[in-house]
């Protein structure tokens, strides 16, 4: 038989039960019965313990079963007590384990909810029906709808361009696939969303799977670009701004450039751009495509000060004017009846200026509703501004430096003394008529066809010590040389020369640029002879 516990309390549970001869009537063990219990080696030592202190207690009287069974009862409770206490301790275990579960699942939850709520892209999830299921606070300011109202509605209420001749959820899985390349699966798709008021803006997608419960759920990663679109759009305006300018076109043309951008921003928009007269008093020119011809008659003849627009008040005080409503506002006092004829409620007035600070004239965006820019809006309007300005002030530029290159050619011209610009090579690049007269050749022509300006010097010699002295002096003033006219005959001639300043050589600069630089002398008539050493040397 085997020695295992559990054998050996079988076995002493039917030798309890089973008839015990010393029974008597009353049921009594006696106390010698029990001795070989208590004294059995198999027993459990606290069963002969226990045995041992019921013979003990019974001297030479009869042990009552009762007392055993007592002490066994006792035995047992104290063992069931031990096993609901250890049952006891599990459950709380048990219980602190569930609560910290739950906890955790919490904080995770609350976790996943934080950056939700301040994301700053558009999170949504959608089921395999093309039902929206969640909505982040992002989406709330973007689409301009409470969560509430779009939950359960299909995708394509915000974007309705989501799916290419198949249905949204084919839509979706395509948009979702997996290629395997993560370039290609995290790059984002171009689309277009649709605010709560209908306006239309452009927006980048990722879209991806998300099993959940046994169910097939997407997330949808949405982010407005209207920005960036509005950045490249301002730099290819400006790009064509700066390609009209350096291929000289008229002012008008480039303004006119400058004024596309601002209205192709939106359509209720016209913009004007005034360039101010040269004393300042009126404007000079208006460029404004979209503007009514009546309007724009009447904003070209109106004189700076604070009552005639918000183009001449923004002149006149030096700073932007932003009128929201023109029909109150004192600035439009003299021109507020044709303007809200136009259809104009609104006007912001922002000055043109030159790098200096002078003002240029003035850039205008007129709207059909009443209101203020927003900050988007005013970057775009001074950045127009700025252009405005510089085309402004290039073509100004090049007026003054036209007029001024009359002024001197006039004076080149007219000039009594003889005047002539040569390479340090000695080719002539130009000569004036008196310089033509002076040596007594019938063109100018016939001076260029000559293969340096060296031969018209009499004596070689002169040639090199005047460039000599020009190089190394800078400038040099009524010095005497003798020249050669067309006849053979001598010119008596006082030089002076001088290189100028601008022109000179920069540093590691080639030979070429030096010669090119030099300023040629001017020659005047015949005022005064020779000097006796001079004449020696002829």
């Amino acid at each position: 038989m085997s020695n295992s516990p559990q054998a050996r309390a079988h076995a002493e549970a039917e030798e309890f039960n089973s008839p015990r001869p010393e029974s008597t009537a009353s049921g009594g063990v006696s106390a010698d019965a029990l001795a070989p219990a208590a004294d059995h080696a198999d027993l459990h030592q606290l069963l002969r313990t226990q045995a041992r202190q019921v013979r003990l207690q019974g001297a030479a009287a009869t042990a009552e079963l009762h007392a055993l069974l007592t002490l066994v009862s006792e035995h047992y409770e104290a063992v069931d007590e031990e096993r609901r206490g250890i049952v006891k301790a599990m459950r709380l275990m048990a219980d602190e384990a569930r609560a910290m579960a739950r906890e955790a699942r919490q904080q995770s939850s609350e976790h996943l909810q934080v950056i939700l709520d301040h994301i700053k892209d558009v999170v949504l999830t959608v089921d395999e029906d093309g039902s929206i299921r969640t909505f982040n606070p992002t989406g709330e300011r973007v689409f301009g709808y409470d969560a509430a109202e779009v939950i359960g509605r299909r995708i394509d209420l915000l974007i309705p361009q989501i799916a290419e001749n198949e249905t949204i959820v084919e839509a979706l899985q395509r948009l979702a696939a997996n290629s395997g390349d993560t370039l290609t699966d995290l790059a984002a798709r171009e689309s277009w969303g649709v605010r709560k008021d209908g306006r239309m803006f452009p927006a980048e997608i990722a879209i991806s799977h998300a099993p959940l419960s046994r169910r097939q759920m997407f997330v949808i990663c949405l982010r407005e670009v209207t920005e960036r679109h509005e950045a490249a759009r301002v730099a290819a305006a400006e790009h064509d701004v700066f390609e009209k300018l350096t291929a000289n076109a008229p002012l008008a043309t480039v303004l006119e450039s400058i004024a596309r951008l601002i209205e192709s921003g939106s359509a209720r928009t016209v913009c004007s751009i005034s360039v101010l007269t040269e004393d300042g008093s009126g404007f000079s020119n208006i460029v404004a495509p979209r503007l009514s011809q009546r309007l724009r008659a009447a904003l070209s003849c109106v004189k700076i000060d604070i009552g005639s627009g918000s183009c001449a008040a923004a002149v006149y005080l030096g700073r932007q004017v932003l009128v929201a409503d023109l029909g109150t506002d004192p600035f439009w006092q003299e021109r507020r009846e044709i303007a809200l004829d136009a259809g104009l409620r609104a006007a912001w007035s922002t000055p043109i200026k030159a790098a200096g600070g002078k003002i240029l004239g003035a850039l205008g965006v007129y709207l059909t509703e009443a209101g203020l820019p927003t900050a988007r809006e005013a970057k775009i309007i001074a950045h127009a501004a700025q252009l405005s300005g510089i085309a402004i002030e290039r073509r100004l530029a090049e007026e003054a430096l036209r007029s001024s290159e009359a002024k001197f050619r006039g004076l080149f011209e007219a000039i009594a003394e003889g005047v002539y610009q040569s390479t340090r090579a000695g080719r002539l690049l130009s000569v004036n008529p008196a310089f033509v007269s002076l040596l007594g050749y019938s063109s100018a022509q016939e001076l260029y066809a000559l293969p340096t300006v060296a031969v018209l010097y009499w004596s070689p010699e002169d040639r090199a010590e005047f460039c000599r002295r020009v190089e190394n002096e800078g400038e040099i003033r009524a010095n005497e040389f003798c020249m050669r006219r067309r006849d053979g005959a001598t010119a008596n001639s006082s030089w002076c020369s001088r290189i100028p300043v601008r022109c000179a050589m920069p540093p590691g600069a080639s030979s070429a640029t030096r010669e090119r630089s030099l300023t040629s002398p001017s020659a005047s008539a015949p005022s005064r002879p020779c000097s006796p050493r001079r004449s020696a040397r002829r």
